[in-house]
């Protein structure tokens, strides 16, 4: 029994190392063409504050190129301007969306020549009054 489990685990070893060995080799041989794209020179987060219609947003940026933030409505109205400058490299907002009505909104954040879309959906939760009923309970 022994040498069954010892035999087992040497071909799975083998087939393991084998695999990986192939693995890397495939990797090795990838052309320009199909290479991955540059990282964007600055990213950017996004969450609600618990229980509010507020936003943090959160930008860290790695040039030395302006970034503008923006709000649209659906229609495509700017509704939010703001500028993280050059020599900024952290941009930190809580924005209030308690004045917009429901609805969808982009919020757009570019230099220039990247640019990063976050989707907003704004949505009244209304509270709904169940009938009353009456519960009765039998032994």
């Amino acid at each position: 029994m022994k040498t069954v489990k010892h035999i087992l685990t040497a071909t799975m070893f083998g087939l393991f190392l084998n695999l990986t060995g192939t693995a890397h080799a495939a990797d090795s041989r990838t052309d320009s063409s199909t290479a991955q794209p540059e990282k964007a020179s600055f990213q950017v987060a996004m969450y609600q504050v618990i229980n509010s219609l507020k936003m943090n947003v959160r930008i860290e940026k790695k040039g030395a190129e302006k970034i503008t933030v923006k709000i649209f409505d659906k229609q495509g109205i700017v509704l939010y301007t703001d500028i993280l400058g050059k020599k900024q490299h952290k941009y930190a907002r809580t924005l209030n969306l308690s004045e917009l009505g429901d609805g969808e909104y982009s919020l757009v954040v570019s230099n220039g020549t990247e640019e990063v879309v976050k989707e907003l959906r704004l949505s009244t939760k209304e509270l709904y009054q169940m009938p009353e009923r009456l519960l009765v309970a039998a032994n």
